[in-house]
């Protein structure tokens, strides 16, 4: 390992420090915390002037999609009106058109996701 690597590798650290620190095993809560990071960096990544390969517009539009679906997921605000027997069955049905469309784009698009 080289030292751009070492520090690559470092500042990776830094990034996720935060984010790996709070993360539990006990529910789905914090996989989807780790998802929304780690598209939200690729993201970032991918839409900056730092890469080498040319991206498709289309391909860093789902991208940010995804990123936009795991965010909503993450904070989870699909039952806001209140928690009448209507209302909850909405929220639910909102929160799996999300993962469905979220797992789905991944599922198809994430292998153009790269540099």
């Amino acid at each position: 390992m080289g030292f751009h690597s070492f520090k690559k590798s470092i500042r990776s650290l830094t990034i996720w420090f935060k984010t790996i620190w709070r993360d539990r095993d006990w529910d789905h809560d914090f996989l989807y915390e780790i998802l929304y990071k780690k598209l939200s960096n690729m993201y970032d990544y991918l839409s900056s002037n730092n890469t080498v390969a040319l991206h498709y517009p289309n391909h860093l539009k789902r991208l940010r999609i995804c990123k936009l679906l795991a965010k909503r997921i993450v904070n989870d605000k699909y039952w806001s009106r209140g928690f009448s027997g209507k209302d909850v069955f909405h929220g639910d049905y909102l929160k799996q058109q999300d993962l469905d469309m979220l797992h789905e784009l991944m599922a198809k698009y994430s292998m153009w996701w790269w540099d």
